[in-house]
């Protein structure tokens, strides 16, 4: 009979332990990556910790979350960046009770499984199971790669090399934060981070194995930049940012097409991971990947959702008299 238990490791704490048994198991995502959790943790200053079920001293299942306070109710949201949060082991059907475990740790749990996993069933009866869509690309030919392209995305990377675009494999962490807040700024939304948060982690995170590339103009000045995490048959495009200013240099699709020859030296397929709005997702399809779903999985226990209401209607001046907020 196989021996079956559930472990919790605080990546503040337990750091060294986790990347023994992430080494040991070869846990193929890199958002879960000793180096990326690692950075989070330290650069962010966020609460990350890893829950996994192992079977016979083998991970079969994973999760990491960011341990945080929601109406005064202790939550496990998925981390900053990190688009895949959850995993399980190659041909597993189901996570193994580990979302059965999570309940019983957090008042609310979101995991969003990489789309390479294929996980029919969860062991938590009160989940929400959600499609979460993607978009992968094929890199294996590359020729065929950049005659599939949408013509207008062949002419963007033509135009950026005739203004003396060029783009390179960095360690400029202070760069790409000011073009990751131009981003928000362009958008006029604000980014909730102390100033050098996000250098501090990407900087951290280049330590484990995440790369940083960024696309300059002619003169030097940073346009775009781009964080990919390689797994050993995919690439991730973690995380972009852009200069605002600089958008008619079409620096960006420089960046991203040289990446995508960078990632056929080295992978089968890159995930461009997600499509946040019909803009980016235009962007991402004029590349022509193909639209893959994944799996997430949300649960929320039932004096949380309450505890939410009353907030909603202490805010709106519709309380109910006699419950207080939960704080």
């Amino acid at each position: 009979m196989r021996d079956t238990e559930t472990v919790v490791w605080d990546i503040g704490r337990d750091a060294a332990a986790y990347a023994a048994q992430w080494a040991s198991d070869a846990v193929d995502l890199p958002y879960l990556s000793p180096g990326w959790l690692g950075a989070l943790n330290d650069g962010m200053g966020h609460d990350i910790r890893v829950h996994a079920v192992l079977r016979d001293g083998r991970m079969t299942a994973a999760v990491a979350l960011r341990r945080a306070s929601r109406c005064g109710i202790t939550v496990g949201r998925k981390p900053w960046a990190t688009a895949y949060n959850a995993w399980t082991a190659c041909g597993a059907s189901h996570d193994s009770g580990l979302f059965a475990h999570l309940m019983r740790r957090y008042w609310s749990v979101r995991g969003v499984f990489a789309p390479c996993t294929e996980v029919r069933r969860v062991e938590c009866g009160g989940a929400a199971r959600k499609t979460w869509g993607t978009l992968v690309l094929d890199v294996r030919d590359v020729e065929r790669c950049w005659l599939e392209c949408d013509r207008h995305a062949r002419q963007r990377v033509r135009k950026a090399r005739g203004l003396g675009v060029t783009v390179a494999l960095t360690d400029d962490a202070d760069a790409f934060e000011r073009l990751y807040r131009h981003t928000y700024s362009r958008q006029d939304l604000s980014l909730p981070l102390r100033t050098g948060a996000i250098a501090q982690t990407v900087g951290l995170a280049r330590r484990g194995g995440i790369e940083l590339y960024l696309a300059a103009t002619a003169t030097g000045e940073p346009a775009a930049g781009l964080v990919v995490g390689w797994g050993t048959d995919r690439g991730y495009f973690m995380l972009a940012a852009s200069h605002p200013d600089l958008r008619k240099t079409d620096a960006v699709s420089l960046l991203w097409w040289t990446v995508i020859e960078e990632a056929s030296r080295r992978v089968s397929t890159v995930d461009l991971v997600g499509a946040a709005t019909p803009e980016i997702e235009r962007f991402k399809r004029s590349f022509s990947p193909s639209p893959v779903d994944c799996l997430e999985v949300v649960w929320e226990a039932l004096p949380l959702r309450f505890a939410k209401r009353l907030a909603r209607n202490d805010a709106s001046g519709n309380g109910v008299k006699g419950i207080q907020r939960v704080t």
